[in-house]
Parts: structure tokens; C-alpha cells; sequence
């Protein structure tokens, strides 16, 4: 990771150049221009940061991200084929281990492993490529097992219906599959102190915060129907949204650091298992924080359950 001590020495835009120059360095000329690796790096910056950061948040943020891995990651989302040679030599062996370790039988372990590299190549509902939703917070090797987990419990999911290939998938988590990693949270040696941290994270959230999050992953509302239902504009949602991921997910990791003493290596292992998507984490979320600690709907706005229930009823 990269060193946070000098952030305040060097701008942004030299930090970018540094962080390139230094992916570069590890893996070769991937065809990944400097211009378009600026561009996937101020995106990562924008989703997690929102709009306006500052310079100094901005800085400390990419000085902390896994470059090495991003550069390969950004090369690979601009479909550079030496890119994704280079991924597959570094990386196949781990995503065969991990295949190995999550999967019950040789064959099962086999076509989950075999699998992953489509999976990643493959474009989302947005129309980018999965790999591009790695943003170099954990290590790539890290972000990949979270993948391969998740794959895996997909696979037993489809098998126990019909035999269906993996890409059929719906993109957004499953109940069952949001069910199984977070026994995988509960069962690790982390378990106590990552149920502590979602906790804390989520009393650090404001009602609204809460409400809205849990609108949108608990009950699976769109944004359009969120804001008219709280007499807002969706923008209104759509940013509440992201700055209250950007500060849940921050105050997770603040407490895994203050409060249990985590250093990197650990962090970087919970990481792997509770952040595999946003999606997932926020559903986690909510199913482990207190009830007491949810938001109360403002007046005149219907809860999540509510709004649930009335949906049913249509």
C-alpha cells in the first residue's frame, strides 16, 4: 500500500502519475494509458469519495489503494489483452487454491475456478466489465477470494434448482447468498470484531441514512420510489446512498483499527469476506445492527417494513 506520511507533499495529479508509474513497473506495458488510467482512478475517487473530496482527502485515499493490483485491474477493464494474460499468469494458481478450499469435490472446485475469468470479463448491468468494480482499497488477491466465495455459494445455489450456466446470474446478491457470507463473518476468527464494527458503523449513520439504505438493499426499492415516497428528487437519494456506503464502510475500518487493534494484513483478510460487493456489505448491515439502532421513518414516511408489506399487498 502506498505511504500516507507525505500525502500532503504531493498533489493529486503526481500521486496518480506515481501510482501508475509504479503499476507499470510491477507488470509491464499493459497498453494502459496514462490518460485512461486517470480516468478509472478519479472514478473509483468519485464512488467512494462523492464528487468533491478535497485534495487532501482525495490524496490520503489513492495513497492508501493497492496500485500495483489497480493498474492490472484498470488495464483489464480497458480490454487489454496483455492485461489479461498478465492476470491470469499471476493469478490462476490463487483462484485455483481458493476454488479448492470453498468447493466439497475436485469438479466442482474445477468449474468454479475455470469460471472466474469470464465472470470478471463479462460486462454488468451498467455495461463495464466486473473487473472494474475492483477499486484497490484490499488487495486484489483479497478482492478475488471475496469473488470466488461468492461464485461458489451462486453455483451451489443453481445446482440445488437446475443445472443453469453461472453467467444466467442476476447481479445483485440473493438472500441465501447474503445468508452464507454472513455465516462465513459469524464462523472466522474475526467474527466478534466485525459484528462490533458494523454495529458501531451503522450508530455512526444518521436515521435517515439508515432508512434510506435500508429502503433500497433490505426492501430492494428503486431510487425513483425511494424519493418519492420520502417527496425528495432521486439525485437527493442517489447521493445519500453513496456518501453513506463512503461512511459506513470508512467507520468499519476505523474500528477494526482503534477499537480491536487490527493491523493490515488482518484488516485486509475481513475485508475480504464482509466488502465482496456494496451491496452485500449493506445487507449485512442491516441483518446484524440492533433493531434499536435502525432508523425510525420521519413523519409521514412509511418504514421499510411498511413499505414492504404494502408492496405485497398490491
Amino acid at each position: 500500500m502506498g505511504n500516507t506520511h507525505c500525502v500532503s507533499e504531493m498533489t493529486l495529479e503526481s500521486l496518480t502519475n506515481k501510482a501508475f508509474s509504479q503499476g507499470s513497473a510491477v507488470h509491464g506495458d499493459l497498453g494502459l494509458a496514462l490518460e485512461d488510467f486517470t480516468v478509472h482512478l478519479k472514478s473509483i475517487i468519485t464512488r467512494r469519495l462523492g464528487p468533491d473530496p478535497g485534495q487532501d482527502t482525495a490524496g490520503r485515499f489513492v495513497a492508501g489503494l493497492h496500485v500495483d493490483d489497480l493498474y492490472l485491474a484498470a488495464a483489464c477493464a480497458h480490454n487489454s489483452a496483455p492485461a489479461w494474460s498478465r492476470l491470469a499468469a499471476v493469478y490462476n494458481d490463487h483462484i485455483d487454491k481458493v476454488s479448492h478450499a470453498v468447493c466439497s469435490t475436485h469438479q466442482e472446485a474445477h468449474e468454479l475456478a475455470s469460471s472466474v475469468m469470464a465472470h470478471l470479463f463479462f460486462r454488468d448491468r451498467e455495461g463495464r466489465s466486473r473487473i472494474s468494480s475492483y477499486d484497490g482499497r484490499s488487495s486484489l488477491a483479497t478482492w478475488l477470494s471475496a469473488i470466488i466465495r461468492h461464485q461458489a455459494i451462486n453455483q451451489r445455489q443453481l445446482k440445488q434448482n437446475e443445472a443453469e450456466p453461472l453467467d444466467s446470474l442476476p447481479d445483485i446478491p440473493n438472500p441465501n447468498a447474503v445468508s452464507a457470507l454472513e455465516a462465513v463473518l459469524f464462523e472466522s476468527k474475526y467474527g466478534e470484531a466485525i459484528t462490533d464494527s458494523f454495529k458501531w458503523a451503522a450508530r455512526q449513520l444518521s436515521e435517515r441514512e439508515r432508512l434510506v439504505l435500508a429502503l433500497r438493499f433490505e426492501d430492494e426499492m428503486r431510487g425513483t420510489e425511494i424519493a418519492r415516497m420520502l417527496q425528495v428528487h432521486p439525485a437527493q437519494i442517489t447521493r445519500t446512498v453513496k456518501q453513506a456506503e463512503v461512511k459506513f464502510h470508512e467507520a468499519v475500518l476505523t474500528r477494526l483499527t482503534a477499537r480491536h487493534g487490527l493491523g493490515e494484513p488482518a484488516i485486509e483478510e475481513c475485508i475480504g469476506q464482509m466488502l465482496g460487493t456494496a451491496e452485500v456489505s449493506i445487507a449485512a448491515l442491516l441483518h446484524v445492527v440492533e433493531p434499536s439502532a435502525k432508523a425510525e421513518p420521519a413523519a409521514g414516511a412509511q418504514s421499510a417494513s411498511q413499505a414492504s408489506a404494502a408492496r405485497s399487498a398490491a
